[in-house]
Parts: structure tokens; C-alpha cells; sequence
């Protein structure tokens, strides 16, 4: 029986697209420590928040760490690092506009991964995608920590110009994390 006022099936492939956005986003830290979240949004741009990322010599001074997070077993998986390069590309708006850093990846510092192998997430124009009332997916890494996943009772409850608000659990460290519908 369907329990409460919506169906929650979702099918199976919905894991498979988590796995994919989910290998997309990366930790950004300095010297070791996990400051926030963001992602890739095509094969060489990466998307987080200005308040993160506020200028280009700040983006020289930060890492980005794909793989942050345990495995199957709860063993840390082999991280991969890269620079970033904003001299090849570096694109903001101030937090009290849309909050945004949009930065170009540099050369790999350690690790395995390949940024072709990584992926991204590109972005979308359609007003669909973000329906008030629609369930949302965070993927984040909470307080600096390994990579997570909020997956249910998060809604989205407003939508503005260029803002939109959801009901959802996060930590600082989560800012500049994707937020996908179930569709991801």
C-alpha cells in the first residue's frame, strides 16, 4: 500500500544516475582541510559558490578533491586532486547576486582520475527541472567531511528570480553543492 499522500517509487536507474552525479562533485580544500563542495559542469569547468571561491588569486590557493568519501566497506577511497586554473577561466557574481564561481581545472596534483573519466554535470535552461513541491538530492561533503547524500525529505518550497529555497540537511562545507531533482 502506498503509505502517505505520494508514491515514493523511483526506479532503479535513479541509483545509477546518483552514482554519476554523485562522481562529479568534489571537495575544495586548503592544506589539507575541507572548506566546501562543488562540481564539474562540463569537462574542464567547476561550479561553486562565490563565497567560496571569491576571487582568482583565492582559486590559486585551493585543491580540489574528487573521490572524498567511503567506500562500500566504510574505507576511504584513493582521492584524486587537482589545481585549479583560473588564469584559463574564472567567472563570479558576489553573494548578494546568484553567488557563483565559475573556475577552470588545472593540472592534476595526485591520484588516478581522469577528468574525462569524472564527468560533469551540465546545466540546464528549462524552468521544469526545479517545480515547487518537487523532492530534492543534495550531494555535499557536511562540514568538510567525506562525501554525502541527502536524499529525502527535502522539498523545494520557493522560487524566485534567480534564487530558489529547499528544506534540507546541511552543514557548513555543504555550500556549492548540486542540487538535483530526482531526474539528477
Amino acid at each position: 500500500a502506498v503509505q502517505g499522500p505520494t508514491a515514493d517509487f523511483v526506479g532503479i536507474a535513479f541509483l545509477e544516475r546518483a552514482q554519476h552525479a554523485a562522481r562529479t562533485v568534489a571537495r575544495v580544500a586548503a592544506g589539507g582541510t575541507g572548506l566546501a563542495s562543488g562540481f564539474m559542469v562540463s569537462d574542464r569547468l567547476f561550479l561553486t559558490n562565490n563565497h567560496v571561491i571569491r576571487s582568482a588569486d583565492a582559486a590559486r590557493g585551493l585543491v580540489i578533491e574528487f573521490d572524498y568519501e567511503l567506500d562500500a566497506v566504510d574505507q576511504p577511497r584513493t582521492v584524486t586532486r587537482y589545481a585549479l586554473d583560473p588564469t584559463a577561466f574564472f567567472a563570479t557574481s558576489p553573494e548578494p547576486e546568484l553567488d557563483f564561481t565559475l573556475v577552470a581545472v588545472g593540472q592534476r596534483i595526485n591520484g588516478q582520475a581522469e577528468l574525462a573519466d569524472i564527468g560533469y554535470c551540465p546545466l540546464l535552461s528549462g524552468d521544469d527541472k526545479h517545480m515547487l513541491g518537487e523532492w530534492v538530492n543534495i550531494i555535499q561533503h557536511p562540514d568538510g567531511d567525506f562525501k554525502q547524500l541527502v536524499i529525502r525529505e527535502n522539498l523545494l518550497v520557493n522560487r524566485m528570480d534567480v534564487v530558489l529555497h529547499y528544506k534540507a540537511d546541511t552543514l557548513p562545507g555543504s555550500s556549492g553543492s548540486p542540487v538535483f531533482n530526482d531526474q539528477w
